[in-house]
């Protein structure tokens, strides 16, 4: 029925749902519902994310060498064209790398305001 029928049962609903989806992996309630035109999607750990087969396959996750950790693997785009690149072209920025860019230069922050902030830890 429509969501507002159903608004009553909520609780009992989530009860039945909890308990039926209980009886499966994840993976395997996954499947059954795509075979029957279900809403349902997985949810993934990190380390269910590194591991996965269709994302090795589409090489997701790249290598960037970070100055300071060395080698790390960065998620690319969600997508891919034929004739076009996802290439990662460098590693996400140190913790306060462009403070004096962003605060300063676009926001006209000061350096004596951003002493202050970084003083008192609003900024690293």
């Amino acid at each position: 029925g429509r969501p507002e029928a159903r608004e009553p049962y909520a609780d009992l609903l989530s009860m039945w749902i909890t308990e039926f989806s209980m009886e499966f992996t994840r993976d395997d309630l996954f499947r059954e519902g795509q075979k029957r035109h279900l809403t349902l999607a997985p949810v993934f750990t990190v380390k269910d994310l590194m591991a996965n087969e269709h994302l090795a396959a589409r090489e997701f996750f790249q290598p960037v060498q970070h100055p300071d950790l060395g080698t790390l693997r960065y998620p690319s785009a969600p997508y891919s064209f034929s004739d076009s690149s996802t290439a990662i072209r460098r590693p996400a920025p140190k913790p306060g790398q462009h403070n004096a860019a962003i605060l300063g230069e676009e926001l006209g922050v000061s350096s004596q305001e951003m002493a202050r902030l970084l003083d008192s830890g609003v900024i690293t």
